[in-house]
């Protein structure tokens, strides 16, 4: 005789609710989270930096004399 799982017990069958659930009380968690604990401004520090200087060179083409 073989068993059979009772619908009331079967879990895969309510999958796609726990999921849609889960997943809203996750979103409603980090929409909660923004909102009392909001980012604070930062301080802006200004750090003055030595400029580089790049100086171009041309490189002539040189040519590949074949044998």
């Amino acid at each position: 005789m073989a068993l059979h799982k009772t619908p009331r017990a079967d879990t895969k069958a309510k999958t796609r609710r726990y999921f849609e659930i889960s997943l809203a009380l996750a979103l409603a968690l980090v929409i909660t989270a923004f909102a009392f604990f909001p980012v604070k401004e930062m301080e802006r520090v200004l750090i003055a930096h030595a400029q580089d200087i790049i100086s171009v060179t041309d490189i002539p083409v040189t040519e590949q004399n074949t044998l």
